[in-house]
C-alpha cells in the first residue's frame, strides 16, 4: 500500500524516495502562507504580487463543499494584474516545475511522465480573445520558447476548450490537435488525466482525458502514439499550472479552482483517479490505554489511537468520552492526553475522518478513574485473623499472614513521595523455611515500579533481614508474596521500609584500608597485598577445611559533620555460583581501628562485636550494590568522639561458592560508606517520621503514652492513645529538662499511634510528655 498523507491543516507536498515508486502529491488544506510551503518543495511561483501588492497572495485555499475538502484558488485581476511585473499586456498566475524541483518534475529525454489533477473553471468564466492557458508542458534550456502542450479555454462563439501542440521553431508544430465546446466545463470540477513521453520527433507520444468529476462523463479525449515531445538543447521538460491570459476589453477578475495535483514517472496507479471509485471507510482503534485500565484521580490519561486508510488519507481522528469529544489530532501519530481526570467510569472512542469525508469509531475502550486512595499505614490484599498491623508493633510474636501466590501488604509511607531503597523483613518459621517476594513503590496505589523481583530470605533466621535495591521513589511500597519453600504461605512478623532523608548533606566515604582473611593453612597470608582488589566472606561447609573468610574494612569520619540522620555501607558483589541462591551476610562492629590491610591476617586479625548492626541478603543474580543501615552505630560512634570505624563482613550460613565483593583497589565500584547529616537546628525542627495510627486498643478511655522496649538501646517505638481527635505532640526531655527530641506536632485523629525514636548516641534517663488537647502525660524511659 502507498504511504498515507495527513492533510487536516496545512498543505502537503510529500516526495517518495523509493526510486521504483516515486510520486510527487500536493493538495491544499487550509495553510495561511500558502507561497512558502510550495516554495519549499521546489516549486517555482510566478505571480503579479509585486504591482498587487494590497490583494496579498495571488494563490489562496478555500474549503470547497463539493470535493468536501480544502482546495487551491489561483486569483487572476484583468486590469490590476500582469506578466511577472514585466509584461502589462497580459495577466500571468502560476506554479511550475523547474530547478531544485524533485526528479518526478523534470522529465529528461525518453522519459514518460504521468499527471493527474482537478480543476474547476467559474460557472462565469470569460476566456481572452488572445490566449488563455490553465495548463502547459514546457521545456528548459535549448529551444524553449513556445509550450508543447498547452490546455486553453478560447474565446469564441462558441468558447472552445482546445488543446495545443508545438514543436518549436522548427517544422511539426500542429497547432490545435483537438478541441470541444467549453461550456460544459464551466462551473464544474473536472479530473484531468495525462500520459507523454519526452522524445524528438516520432519517438514521443501524448495522450489527455478530462473528465466531470460529478458523473464520470468524458469531456474531452486525444491520443497520439507519434508526437514530437522534446525541444532541440533542453535540459528537461516540465509541468506549469494555473491562468496564464492576454489582457482584452471581454475579460473579468478570475478565480480559478485546483486541487489534488500528482506527478510520477513510475505507473499511473501512483495517481489514481477519484471517479467511479467506491471510497472505503479508514480503520481505527485507541492502543492506548487498554480496555478496563485503573488510575488515580486526579489522572493524566494520555489516549493513543492508529488510523490507516487503504484508498487515500485520514484527515484527522477525533477522541471521545461518550459523547463529549475530548479533543483530536490531524496527524500521525494520533494522541491526545486528558489531563485532571476525576474519579468515575470513562467510555473512550476514536472517531476517524479520511480525505472522502468517510467516518470509522472504534471499538470502545473502558477505564475507570478511582478516588485518591487514603494513606492507611498498613493494608493488605487478605489475611486470616493476623492482620496487617501485628508487622508494626515491634513484635516477633505477632504477623501477618495470607495464603497464596500474589498475596500482598502494602505501606503508605506518607503524603509526600519519599526515595525507597530497601526493606527489612523478619519471616514467620523464617529459620526453618525460605520466603520468596517481589518489592514494588508507586506514587498511587495503582501503577507500580518494580523495585525487586524474586528476592529470597535467608531460610536461617527469624530476625529482620535487609534487601537493598536501587532507589525508587513514592508514596507507597507493595510486598508481593509468592509463598514459601514449604507452602503457599505468606507470613511476616515485621517489616520495616528503608528510605533516604530529604535535605541535609551527605558524605560518601570510601574504606581508608579494606581486606579479607582466610583460616587455616591461609591464616598468615595477608590477602590485602596478595588479593588486594577483592573482599570475600564464606562459611565453610562441614569437612571443608581452610576456606572460612570474613572482610575487614575501616573509615575515617573526620570530615563528617552534623547530626547523623542515615550511615549506609554499601559494597558491591555477589555469590561466585550458582549451587546457591543467596546468603545471609551480617555486618559487626570492630572497635580495634589500628590494623592495616597488608598486614592483616586470620592469626592477627581484631575481635569484631558478638552483636550484628544489621543483615543483607546477598544473592546471585548479578553484581550490585548490597546495602546495610549502621545509621545507629556510626551515630553512636560520632557523638563518643570516634571518628575512624572498623567494620567485619562475616557470611552468617555456610556455603560453598564464595561471596565476593569489590574493594577499594577495584576499577570500579568500591565499597562505599554514605552518611547523611543534617545540622542541629534541621534535626530538632523537622519531622522525625510518619506518625502511624494502629488499628488496635481503642477501647483506652485516658490519653496514654509508654515505650517498647523499656529500657531500650538505640532505639524503640513509642506509643500513644487519644482518646479524642485534637492537637497533639510528644517531646523527649532529658533529666535537666532539656528537649531532646520533638517527634509529634500535629493534629491528630483519636486512636492508637506510633512513632520510632533513635536516641542518636544518648544515654540515660529520659522522660517522655504527651500534651494532648492541654491535658499532659508523662512516662519516665530508660536506655542501656
Amino acid at each position: 500500500m502507498k504511504h498515507l498523507y495527513i492533510a487536516a491543516i496545512t498543505l502537503l507536498l510529500t516526495v517518495s524516495t523509493t526510486a521504483l515508486k516515486a510520486q510527487v502529491t500536493l493538495s491544499a488544506n487550509g495553510s495561511a502562507d500558502t507561497y512558502a510551503l510550495i516554495e519549499s518543495k521546489g516549486f517555482g511561483v510566478e505571480n503579479p504580487d509585486c504591482q498587487h501588492t494590497t490583494f496579498g497572495q495571488h494563490v489562496t485555499q478555500i474549503f470547497d463543499n463539493t470535493l468536501n475538502k480544502y482546495v487551491f484558488v489561483f486569483h487572476s485581476h484583468h486590469i490590476l494584474d500582469n506578466d511577472r511585473c514585466t509584461n502589462e499586456d497580459r495577466v500571468r498566475m502560476e506554479i511550475k516545475g523547474g530547478n531544485g524541483s524533485p526528479a518526478d518534475l523534470q522529465h529528461t529525454s525518453g522519459q514518460t511522465a504521468y499527471y493527474r489533477w482537478k480543476f474547476k473553471l467559474d460557472a462565469g468564466f470569460k476566456p481572452s480573445s488572445r490566449f488563455t492557458h490553465i495548463f502547459q508542458i514546457k521545456a528548459i534550456d535549448g529551444d524553449a520558447g513556445a509550450p508543447l502542450i498547452t490546455i486553453t479555454p478560447r474565446a469564441g462563439s462558441p468558447e472552445k476548450m482546445q488543446i495545443i501542440h508545438s514543436s518549436g521553431s522548427g517544422s511539426g508544430g500542429l497547432g490545435t490537435v483537438h478541441q470541444v465546446d467549453l461550456a460544459p466545463f464551466k462551473g464544474e470540477w473536472v479530473e484531468a488525466y495525462m500520459k507523454y513521453k519526452s522524445s524528438e520527433g516520432s519517438g514521443g507520444s501524448f495522450e489527455i482525458t478530462l473528465k466531470r468529476l460529478s458523473d464520470g462523463v468524458t469531456l474531452l479525449s486525444y491520443s497520439n502514439a507519434s508526437l514530437d515531445m522534446w525541444r532541440e538543447g533542453a535540459s528537461y521538460n516540465r509541468p506549469k499550472w494555473g491562468v496564464y491570459r492576454g489582457k482584452d476589453a471581454v475579460l473579468r477578475d478570475e478565480q480559478v479552482r485546483f486541487a489534488d495535483f500528482c506527478v510520477t514517472e513510475s505507473s499511473a496507479s501512483l495517481c489514481p483517479s477519484d471517479i467511479g471509485n467506491t471510497n472505503q471507510p479508514p480503520v481505527v482503534s485507541i492502543s492506548s490505554p487498554s480496555n478496563n485500565a485503573s488510575f488515580a484521580a486526579p489522572a493524566n490519561i494520555t489516549i493513543n489511537a492508529t488510523a490507516d486508510d487503504s484508498d487515500g488519507s485520514v484527515s484527522n481522528v477525533e477522541f471521545f468520552n461518550g459523547a463529549t469529544k475530548l479533543g483530536e489530532a490531524t496527524s500521525s501519530p494520533y494522541t491526545y492526553t486528558w489531563n485532571n481526570v476525576a474519579a468515575g467510569s470513562y467510555v473512550l472512542t476514536a472517531k476517524a475522518t479520511d480525505n472522502g469525508n468517510a467516518v470509522t469509531t472504534s471499538t470502545a475502550v473502558n477505564i475507570s478513574v478511582t478516588p485518591p486512595p487514603g494513606c492507611d499505614p498498613v493494608t493488605a490484599s487478605g489475611d486470616d485473623g493476623n492482620v496487617p498491623a501485628n508487622v508494626l508493633d515491634n513484635n516477633l510474636s505477632t504477623r501477618w499472614s495470607a495464603s497464596g501466590d500474589g498475596q500482598w501488604i502494602q505501606f503508605c509511607l506518607g503524603s509526600s513521595p519519599v526515595s525507597v531503597s530497601g526493606v527489612q523483613i523478619a519471616f514467620y518459621n523464617g529459620n526453618t523455611r525460605t520466603s520468596t517476594f517481589d518489592v514494588l513503590v508507586g506514587n498511587d496505589g495503582i501503577s507500580w515500579t518494580t523495585a525487586a523481583s524474586g528476592r529470597v530470605s535467608s531460610g536461617t533466621s527469624t530476625a529482620l533481614e535487609t534487601f537493598s535495591f536501587t532507589p525508587v521513589t513514592g508514596k507507597y511500597v507493595r510486598i508481593v508474596g509468592h509463598g514459601n519453600s514449604v507452602n503457599a504461605w505468606n507470613s511476616y512478623t515485621e517489616v520495616k521500609i528503608q528510605t533516604a532523608t530529604g535535605g541535609g548533606q551527605t558524605y560518601t566515604l570510601n574504606p581508608v584500608a579494606d581486606a579479607y582473611v582466610r583460616d587455616g593453612s591461609n591464616a598468615s597470608i595477608t590477602h590485602g597485598t596478595t588479593d588486594s582488589t577483592l573482599l570475600i566472606t564464606k562459611v565453610s561447609p562441614s569437612g571443608q577445611l581452610n576456606n572460612a573468610r570474613e572482610a575487614y574494612l575501616r573509615f575515617n569520619l573526620s570530615q563528617v559533620s552534623g547530626t547523623v540522620t542515615s550511615a549506609t555501607l554499601r559494597v558491591y558483589g555477589k555469590i561466585d555460583g550458582t549451587t546457591t541462591p543467596s546468603v545471609p551476610v551480617a555486618v559487626f562492629p570492630c572497635s580495634n581501628t589500628s590494623w592495616t590491610e597488608n598486614a592483616i591476617t586470620w592469626n592477627n586479625k581484631p575481635a569484631a562485636g558478638s552483636t550484628g548492626l544489621d543483615t543483607t541478603t546477598v544473592t546471585n543474580t548479578a553484581y550490585v550494590y548490597f546495602n546495610w543501615d549502621i545509621t545507629n552505630y556510626v551515630a553512636t560512634e560520632l557523638a563518643a568522639s570516634r571518628s575512624n570505624i572498623s567494620l567485619v563482613l562475616k557470611s552468617l550460613a555456610a556455603h560453598d561458592p564464595r561471596i565476593f565483593f569489590n574493594s577499594s583497589e577495584a576499577a570500579a565500584n568500591p565499597p562505599q560508606l554514605v552518611v547523611t547529616v543534617s545540622d542541629e537546628e534541621e534535626a530538632r525542627q523537622a519531622p522525625k517520621t510518619l506518625v502511624m495510627p494502629l488499628v488496635e486498643n481503642q477501647q483506652s478511655r485516658q490519653a496514654s503514652i509508654r515505650m517498647l522496649p523499656n529500657p531500650f538501646r538505640q532505639s524503640g517505638t513509642i506509643q500513644f492513645h487519644l482518646p479524642e481527635a485534637g492537637q497533639t505532640s510528644v517531646v523527649v526531655y532529658d533529666l535537666m529538662g532539656r528537649e531532646v527530641a520533638k517527634l509529634v506536632n500535629a493534629q491528630l485523629p483519636a486512636g492508637d499511634h506510633r512513632v520510632p525514636f533513635h536516641a542518636k548516641g544518648n544515654s540515660g534517663v529520659f522522660i517522655l510528655k504527651l500534651v494532648h488537647n492541654g491535658k499532659t502525660v508523662t512516662a519516665k524511659i530508660q536506655q542501656d
